[in-house]
């Protein structure tokens, strides 16, 4: 399934009925095709890609994110895969690293544990984002 900083579509009914129903939910896409560690690369040349995530909005919130990361002492990738590695309903994680300190990053944010302060202003930034509380659609 599709899920990271950017997307959190699974949050408003998917991982209740995956828990519900036990099915294990691995989830692909972590770093926005790069976009969350501030890389566009060749999967922008994806129409595909350029569609699911190059607006305005999602760039400023992939920098946003970035910036708080840094601010905690994290480089982005690092923490995107740490949120994502904490996530409820998250079973594994489809790495998909463009390069080896993609990887590495990867391998050492799904072992970091983000304080709660950190996944809090994480909320707070996506909350803002989407400009409503949505979960009332469940």
């Amino acid at each position: 399934m599709l899920y990271n900083l950017l997307v959190w579509q699974l949050d408003l009914e998917y991982f209740a009925f995956a828990k519900q129903a036990a099915i294990h939910t691995t989830v692909y896409n972590p770093l926005a095709g790069g976009l969350l560690v501030e890389q566009q690369g060749a999967r922008f040349d994806s129409e595909r890609y350029r569609k699911r995530y190059l607006s305005e909005r999602l760039i400023a919130l992939a920098g946003r994110y970035a910036a708080l990361a840094r601010e905690a002492g994290l480089e982005p990738a690092q923490m995107a895969y740490a949120w994502l590695s904490q996530r409820p309903g998250v079973d594994s994680i489809l790495l998909g690293p463009a390069s080896v300190a993609q990887l590495d990053a990867g391998l050492q944010g799904c072992s970091t544990a983000l304080p709660r302060e950190l996944a809090a202003r994480i909320d707070s930034i996506h909350f803002d984002h989407l400009g409503t509380e949505v979960s009332y659609a469940r």
